[in-house]
Formats: structure tokens, C-alpha cells, sequence
């Protein structure tokens, strides 16, 4: 490239990036890259430094995960809201279930009465005919 002081200002931000990704690198000295881009190399040690502070702040999640976002006041009616909203959520599935069991079992007080009338027959004897 032809070295032009006013080169640094008219690069995109793409090609600042690719001069700091070469710069991190490590794989020609600063020196010959800045005379190889045509620019300095004052300005190339700050986009490294701006390249490493910008993966700094990128991988630094472990702080950011436990900071504390917002308070959330947690009252009683807020708990009683939020034990119903779990439980409609399951409410159909139990009551379809209880339907389908009422379904399938017989009744006991129709059992009971079934088998008192049966016993009513076996137990009392009938009285022997006069003659």
C-alpha cells in the first residue's frame, strides 16, 4: 500500500478488525505489518488493545451471570397466584383422569345394595307351608 497519514482514518471497521485479529496473531512483527497496511504502529498497538479489551468484555460472563438484575417484591397474593397458575396448568389432565376413573368403577353403595337384596333371600328362611 502506499504509506499516506490518512490512511488509520478511512479504514472500515472490518478492516480494523482484520489488522488487530493480525496484530493478535502474532505471526509478522508490528513493524513490518504497519509498513505493509501503511499505517503506524501507534495505531495498530491500539487496535490490539481496543481487540483485547473487546474480547475481555465478551468473555467476562461469570461476573455478569450472578449480578443482580432487578428486586422483585414477593408478596402472599403473588405466591397464591403463582401456586394456582402451576396447578391449572395440570388441572385438565387431573380432571380427566378423575373422570375416566369415575367411569370405570362401579359405585359402592350400588355394590352394597345389590348384596343386601341377594342376602335378604339367603339368610331369612321362609316359613313352612300349614297344613
Amino acid at each position: 500500500m502506499n504509506p499516506s497519514p490518512f490512511v488509520a482514518s478511512g479504514l472500515q471497521p472490518r478492516q480494523r478488525q482484520d489488522l488487530a485479529v493480525k496484530v493478535l496473531s502474532k505471526k509478522s512483527k508490528i513493524s513490518h505489518l504497519a509498513h505493509e497496511e501503511g499505517v503506524s504502529r501507534k495505531f495498530l498497538y491500539q487496535q490490539k488493545d481496543i481487540a483485547i479489551e473487546a474480547l475481555n468484555t465478551a468473555l467476562e460472563k461469570s461476573e455478569r451471570e450472578n449480578e443482580v438484575l432487578y428486586y422483585l417484591p414477593v408478596t402472599h397474593s403473588w405466591i397464591f397466584q403463582l401456586i394456582l397458575k402451576q396447578l391449572s396448568d395440570k388441572f385438565l389432565e387431573v380432571k380427566q383422569a378423575v373422570e375416566q376413573a369415575m367411569k370405570s368403577t362401579p359405585r359402592a353403595s350400588s355394590l352394597v345394595e345389590n348384596r343386601r337384596f341377594s342376602s335378604k333371600k339367603l339368610f331369612f328362611l321362609k316359613k313352612a307351608p300349614r297344613l
